[in-house]
């Protein structure tokens, strides 16, 4: 038998490197033009990892993609990934300690479930191409939800739980008639959510209501 560990035997068991190696991975697969942007990214992912940091700051670094090993920060409280490129979001189902989540202007059309996430309390998914936003945990402590300019047209009754406190910012999206009424039910529920909506909007649904009859 060998007397040495393999590489594969090694990050087996100590999982450290094998996230080192995977991001570093995630870091060489870069275009020549995002790498150093990645080689930033890549540096304060380490330091969340090395010094149990509770919050990661990706923002504005012009990037395409997130690594899959930033589900590994188990302890991370605030995740700003705002004014990107994304396209995709990796896997959080790990970080179930986040309270507030920024993915704001990117370019992404869905995101990962959250209803393990019940200490949330901000998603920021405004400006971006989100068709369908995810559940939220049933004892969600959700306090904004920031859906500006994005593509949905439904919204699940998942929502009806949200508590008082929560606000729901919907304008600039292709609101449907029947989502207008789920959001009105909701707001004539007293311990419902509070839906932020303009007068243009409202204007809006009321005009391709009256085109649909």
């Amino acid at each position: 038998m060998s007397s040495y560990l393999s590489l594969l035997d090694y990050c087996t068991i100590n999982p450290q490197v094998e996230l080192r190696l995977g991001l570093n991975d995630w870091v060489s697969k870069a275009t020549l033009s995002e790498r150093p942007k990645r080689q930033i990214a890549y540096a304060k992912i380490r330091e969340c990892l090395d010094l149990k940091i509770t919050m990661l700051d990706l923002s504005g670094l012009g990037l395409t993609s997130l690594p899959n090993e930033i589900s590994a920060l188990s302890k991370l409280q605030k995740l700003n990934a705002s004014h990107n490129n994304l396209e995709s979001f990796p896997d959080l189902s790990e970080c179930k300690k986040l309270v507030s989540i920024d993915v704001s202007h990117n370019e992404l059309t869905g995101f990962p479930d959250l209803t393990r996430f019940y200490d949330l309390e901000l998603l920021d998914l405004s400006y971006n191409k989100i068709e369908k936003v995810p559940d939220c945990p049933d004892s969600s402590s959700l306090k904004c939800l920031n859906l500006v300019h994005n593509q949905v047209v439904y919204l699940s009754e998942n929502f009806a739980h949200l508590s008082s406190e929560c606000e729901i910012s919907i304008d600039n999206n292709p609101i449907s008639i029947k989502t207008l009424e789920n959001f009105l039910q909701l707001i004539k529920e007293p311990r419902g959510p509070k839906i932020l909506c303009s007068v243009i909007l409202i204007k809006e649904i009321f005009r391709r209501e009256i085109h649909a009859r």
